[in-house]
């Protein structure tokens, strides 16, 4: 049996990765924080950003909410008053069930960056995918729920 070793000399992400850091610069450049939520879907994750974020006093927030399609969750959060950019992955991109640093691109013109201090992307409810994508995030947050 004849066998061949093929070399890998660039990872699977390192696209998404230039993208990301891309991404990193433009809050960087705004001042903004940027927190990617994540969780299963139903968790909790629209409800914790309806209760924590009129709470968060001078603190000017922006969500960009992630959903394979629909808008529920940014019509619930448009009460709130401010920024909110719905980001669905069906159409162009695939239906995918995470949001990844070219798709978070996609929707920077439409946030107001320079009038925000966090951004939170309220990602596609998937416990699995979300994780392996950078999107140019200072920070993750997991919300768990137990049933």
């Amino acid at each position: 049996m004849h066998r061949t070793k093929v070399k890998v000399v660039e990872g699977v992400l390192d696209a998404n990765d230039t993208i990301a850091r891309a991404n990193r610069a433009d809050f960087d450049a705004a001042g903004v924080t940027v927190v990617n939520l994540m969780s299963a879907p139903g968790a909790g994750k629209t409800t914790l950003l309806e209760r924590v974020l009129p709470d968060l006093g001078a603190v000017r927030c922006g969500v960009l909410e992630g959903d394979v399609q629909g808008s529920l969750d940014a019509d619930r959060l448009a009460h709130l008053h401010i920024p909110v950019v719905q980001l669905n992955t069906d159409g162009g991109f695939g239906g995918e069930c995470h949001l990844d640093a070219n798709m978070v691109r996609s929707a920077l013109p439409a946030l107001p960056l320079d009038e925000l201090d966090l951004l939170i992307v309220e990602n596609v409810g998937n416990l699995v995918c979300p994780a392996e994508f950078r999107i140019g995030e200072d920070a993750r947050i997991m919300v768990s729920s137990v049933a």
